[in-house]
Parts: C-alpha cells; sequence; structure tokens
C-alpha cells in the first residue's frame, strides 16, 4: 500500500520548496493560527497558482465556531471580518481538499442551545462549494469540487470537541472524503500519546472499509516512523516534522520533505 506524505505550508514559496522535495499533497494552514489555522484567502490563491495542478492542494479553513456568526466561544473572532469569508468560500472550486476543526462545539452545544454539532458543522460547510448535498456544490463540474475532509481531534477532550468515535460516523453520514486525526493543542505531545497504534490501526481499516481516506496527523517525527508504519494511515500530514529545528512555526526545509519521504520509500511504502 501506498502512504502518501502531505506536507502543510504557509506561503507559496514554502509550497514550492515541499512539491519539489516530493510532497504528495499540499495544505495549507497558518500555524499561528491553530492547529488548522487558516491562512487566508490571498495564500490559498497563491499556493493553488504556484503548485499549478502539480500535486492536489487543500486547506485548512480553521475551527468550525470561528465562522458561526452566533459563537460565544474565545475563537469566534477569527473570521470576523466578512470580506474575508466571502473571499474565502468561493475558492472550493480551486482545492481538492478542505477542512474545519470541531473545536469548542461540544461547549457550544451545551452553553448556546446549538443543535447537534454535526447540524452546525454541515451548516457551515454549506457556505462552501464543495462536494457533498449543498447548493452551491451543484453548480459546479463534479471534478471541481472540493472534497470534505473530517478532522478528529486524539485530545478532543482538551478541545471540546467530539470524540474521535462520534466524528468518524459523522464523516459517513455527510459524505466526507475522508478522516483526518490530528492534536488540538500544540504542546509536544503526539497523537500516539493519546491514542495507541492498536485503537488507530482499527479506526483505519474502517475508514477504508467505509471508503474513506485515512489521514494521521500530530506531532509526527521521523522518530515515530515505526508506529505510522504500524497503523498504515493512506496520508501523513505533517508540518513541524519538515521545519527547521522541527518547530512548525519555523520555515519548511527541503532535505527534511526528502529525508520523510525517504523513510517511506525504503519501506517499500511510498511513491
Amino acid at each position: 500500500m501506498t502512504i502518501r506524505l502531505l506536507v502543510s505550508v504557509r506561503s507559496a514559496s514554502e509550497a514550492l520548496v515541499a512539491v519539489n522535495a516530493g510532497a504528495d499533497i499540499i495544505d495549507v494552514k497558518e500555524p499561528n493560527a491553530g492547529s488548522l489555522g487558516c491562512a487566508g484567502a490571498v495564500v490559498i490563491n497563491d499556493v493553488v497558482a504556484a503548485v499549478n495542478q502539480r500535486v492536489p492542494v487543500s486547506a485548512a479553513l480553521g475551527e468550525c465556531v470561528d465562522w458561526m456568526a452566533d459563537a460565544s466561544a474565545p475563537t469566534a473572532d477569527v473570521h470576523s471580518d466578512s470580506t474575508e469569508r466571502d473571499l474565502i468560500g468561493p475558492l472550493g472550486h480551486k482545492l481538492q481538499f478542505v477542512k474545519l476543526g470541531l473545536a469548542g462545539m461540544t461547549t457550544i452545544e451545551r452553553t448556546a442551545g446549538h443543535a447537534d454539532w454535526c447540524r452546525e458543522w454541515q451548516r457551515v460547510r454549506q457556505r462552501f462549494p464543495s462536494g457533498g448535498t449543498d447548493v452551491a456544490s451543484k453548480t459546479l463540474p463534479e471534478d471541481e469540487r472540493a472534497l470534505w475532509i473530517g478532522v478528529a481531534y486524539a485530545d478532543w477532550q482538551r478541545a471540546a470537541a467530539p470524540p474521535v468515535e462520534h466524528v468518524f460516523q459523522a464523516a459517513i453520514q455527510t459524505g466526507c472524503a475522508g478522516l483526518l486525526v490530528d492534536t488540538f493543542t500544540k504542546d509536544g505531545s503526539s497523537t500516539f500519546d493519546w491514542m495507541d497504534s492498536a485503537t488507530l490501526t482499527r479506526l483505519a481499516d474502517d475508514c477504508r472499509e467505509h471508503g474513506l481516506t485515512f489521514a494521521l496527523a500530530g506531532q509526527i517525527t521521523q522518530d515515530s516512523i515505526r508506529r505510522i508504519l504500524s497503523v498504515r494511515p493512506d496520508i501523513l500530514a505533517v508540518r513541524g516534522a519538515v521545519c527547521e529545528s522541527g518547530q512548525r512555526r519555523n520555515a519548511i526545509v527541503a532535505e527534511r520533505v526528502q529525508n520523510l519521504k525517504g523513510v517511506l520509500t525504503s519501506a517499500g511504502v511510498a511513491h
């Protein structure tokens, strides 16, 4: 089986470094804005143009609560500029995959009287022209619709997010193309500190059984490669592991991308 390497970038220049070093998928996000920090419309457009269809491009759109106009969560003002929202919305036809985090959704459910988190997630998703049941997506050719990736946080309790299994079930029910397991709090702990390899392997198998792509992220390092290979995700998603000094806020380093891709290749599981 092939494990594809996804590298998260914050600029067009980083995207070119990653692609030239062997990344299979480019993901656009801003590490200073959180686990799934949205980089903004201009950066997303610049990355898409720079990559020029050499590899698929995905984008993190922040947390779902960021896009809820009446959200009371602390992160709700991240996208308070309605112009930025309007700009990002139409980008669905330029991206292959899009994703929203679910941090804070269980708190909102309890305190703000919202409908269940899954319904709110779907409501926000309808603002983007992407694959699924929303009206906007149907105006685009099928091959131009971005596909949704469900995001489950391994440290879901700390994130006030739904449990991993609940997100997995919701991803199936709402027509997602895949499931990403990541960590919300970037404090040095990894996905493997919150979920063991056996649980992740079962989840990967369950995803494939239901036609979902399974992506693994969350403070992934080359030291954890043996565990990664035992889980066999479809996609390995990294940023810090390929940044200078292993710090996610530093610049992408080509040699680190090449080394990680080389490890996967030598194990017989990469392109």
